[in-house]
């Protein structure tokens, strides 16, 4: 995959770089200007990224405009009716798991059920292709559900679940909030179905033209504790895809939250049991890419072509584990594998250091998915990583340098075929208020 260099100086205004780590609640005003060259050709940008809370709603302006010496507006920019759109990065009603939650746009860490099949999913891998989602869950006494749609103008992915507390009318301890659930998944676009066809001499690109990428799954969650000190309980989903295979998982997860604003913690774990042609979160938070070129081996292929042939792939185990001190300082981590299969891993590592040190602004972001000996820390075509490291001599006002490998979408009449990666390095000077 062809590497891409972009250098930008100057007043610049930070995008959300670090969505997955937090969202946080309230009103602020970023932007800037500055200067971008992408593949040797100089840009001014000016960028806005507002973010407006109040009661219950959220709302979310991302707009990058690069301007080139020519005095017009990048096209690759926009080039469809749809790039307009993106500019609205989110709005929100309530929190997910409040009695009614509703997110349109990016969406940073789509979850369904306890994860086995969706979990931490991006409809936004990269900005130059971010997609406007949806998510809208209901929560009522004893029932409920949620659901997901990764473009709303586009037939992409789809999933929902339904849930219900069958003994909540008992009164019974424990047993009253012991919850049920059954949900599914599907992948509509043509390129989740793409499968490879290799010979000596050559590789042929196909699509299995007969049904959509397809899942459903099944689960049980038994809250074991759930008071003003700690949440802990119990669960297991089993998940299958259409056609192909299944596999299930047991886990647990807690919350300590009783210490106040000196220490919260929030985990979770899970073992996971696999069968042939069955991938555990298959809508993870690479999924994007993954759906064009899943790293197998040392073949890029397919997800698709990466489950078809995975074969007794055992088990595995998943876990997470997120800090928060002193209300400021956030620390979070997280691994998957599979235990039988080589170079299975993902890591999600991550710190903010919020206001700890009120004239100090250090935060990072880094997932790797691919993980195999000797490369737990590398930036490649298995990476994203965002980071930021400044000084605010002002409260308003930030001098940092700013890091981003990401991916930008490959096109081909129009349409993306491929990702490829992007190494961003912007030295800037930004302004910040919150109100």
């Amino acid at each position: 995959m062809k590497k891409t260099l972009i250098l930008a100086a100057g007043l610049l205004g930070a995008a959300s770089g670090f969505a997955q780590m937090q969202e946080i609640p309230g009103n602020n005003l970023t932007g800037g200007l500055g200067m971008t060259v992408i593949d040797g050709k100089s840009y001014f940008l000016f960028n806005t990224a507002p973010e407006f809370s109040f009661a219950n709603f959220g709302v979310g302006l991302d707009l990058n405009l690069r301007i080139g010496t020519d005095g017009k507006i990048r096209k690759a920019d926009f080039d469809e009716g749809y790039d307009f759109l993106r500019i609205i990065r989110y709005v929100r009603y309530g929190q997910k798991k409040s009695p009614l939650y509703a997110r349109i746009g990016s969406l940073d860490a789509a979850r369904i059920g306890h994860g086995l099949l969706m979990y931490n999913y991006s409809n936004s891998v990269s900005y130059d292709n971010r997609k406007v989602g949806l998510e809208f869950d209901m929560k009522f006494d004893s029932w409920g559900f949620e659901t997901v749609t990764s473009n709303v103008l586009g037939a992409e992915i789809f999933g929902g679940r339904f849930y219900t507390m069958p003994l909540s009318g008992t009164g019974i301890p424990f047993l009253k909030d012991l919850e049920t659930g059954a949900a599914v998944f599907t992948d509509l676009n043509k390129e989740g179905r793409k499968l490879n066809t290799s010979s000596d001499s050559m590789t042929v690109t196909s699509y299995d033209e007969s049904n959509p990428v397809t899942a459903v799954s099944v689960d049980i969650g038994l809250p074991i504790l759930d008071n003003s000190f700690l949440d802990f309980g119990l669960y297991s989903e089993f998940g299958k895809f259409m056609g192909y295979g299944q596999g299930g998982s047991i886990g647990a997860e807690t919350n300590l939250k009783g210490l106040g604003s000196f220490l919260g913690i929030s985990a979770k774990f899970e073992h996971r049991m696999n069968g042939d042609q069955f991938l555990p979160n298959y809508f993870g938070p690479f999924y994007e890419v993954e759906r064009f070129s899943n790293l197998s081996g040392a073949l890029y292929t397919s997800k698709l072509q990466t489950l078809k042939s995975t074969k007794s792939p055992g088990n595995g185990l998943y876990g997470s584990l997120m800090a928060t001190i002193l209300g400021s300082v956030k620390i979070l981590g997280s691994y998957e594998e599979l235990y039988k299969l080589k170079n299975s891993g993902m890591l999600h590592l991550g710190t903010d250091l919020g206001d700890i040190i009120p004239t100090v602004v250090a935060r990072a972001d880094y997932y790797r998915r691919g993980i195999q000996a000797g490369e737990l820390f590398k930036l490649d075509e298995k990476s994203v990583m965002t980071a930021e490291a400044g000084y605010k001599p002002y409260p308003y006002l930030v001098v940092s340098m700013f890091y981003q490998w990401t991916f930008v979408p490959v096109k081909v009449d129009g349409e993306v075929v491929d990702y490829k990666t992007v190494s961003k390095v912007e030295p800037k000077v930004s302004f910040v208020f919150r109100f």
